[in-house]
């Protein structure tokens, strides 16, 4: 257990909910519980407002019917990884997963949070979306505006496959967004790498 001075910088990764794995400076691979981490301006400006070449777009084919022309992008280790998931879960199912959200810049992520409040939205600056390395699948309205099945619920197929197979992938759903969870969000799911 080491002491880390309140305000330094730390660099790292959220490798679950409650912990952020330090990868630079003297306490490289220790954790720290994200309970103590708070969000600077600069982690801010980051968060939604993500750097072109740190970004992929995402396959035309994860698009939903409802927004067709409306591209996804995800940090590009995140993209590489759900489109090798989705073709373990393409030879399984016959179809595709569908994406309703991926990268949330920081005025939409506002906009949830105005509508939505906390927790049901993530505080702007710290949502998973906004570092590119989150995915809500399609959803039951969205399902319903393309006039597809409806396959993200809880004990649906995405959700039965992806909970089974996700994290051979590195994607994984926060246990406060399970179906028992919290905040209960059967469509999101985290690239945890």
């Amino acid at each position: 257990m080491a002491y880390i001075p309140k305000g330094t910088a730390l660099k790292g990764k959220y490798v679950s909910d409650d912990w952020f794995r330090i990868t630079s400076g003297a306490h490289t691979g220790r954790y720290v519980s994200s309970a103590l981490i708070y969000a600077t301006n600069a982690m801010s400006a980051y968060n939604g407002v993500a750097k072109k070449n740190d970004m992929c777009a995402l396959p035309s084919w994860t698009q939903t019917n409802w927004a067709p022309t409306q591209p996804r992008f995800l940090a590009c280790p995140a993209a590489k990884s759900f489109v090798e998931m989705n073709a373990a879960f393409r030879a399984q199912y016959g179809y595709d997963i569908k994406i309703g959200e991926a990268y949330r810049d920081l005025t939409t992520q506002q906009k949830y949070a105005g509508f939505l409040g906390y927790p049901r939205a993530a505080r702007p600056g710290t949502s998973n979306h906004g570092m590119g390395v989150a995915i809500d699948l399609e959803t039951r309205s969205s399902s319903a505006m393309s006039g597809t099945p409806y396959r993200s619920g809880f004990g649906g197929p995405y959700d039965t496959w992806i909970t089974a197979h996700g994290k051979e992938y590195g994607w994984d759903r926060p246990a406060y967004l399970d179906r028992n969870g919290s905040n209960p969000e059967s469509w999101h799911y985290n690239f945890i790498g």
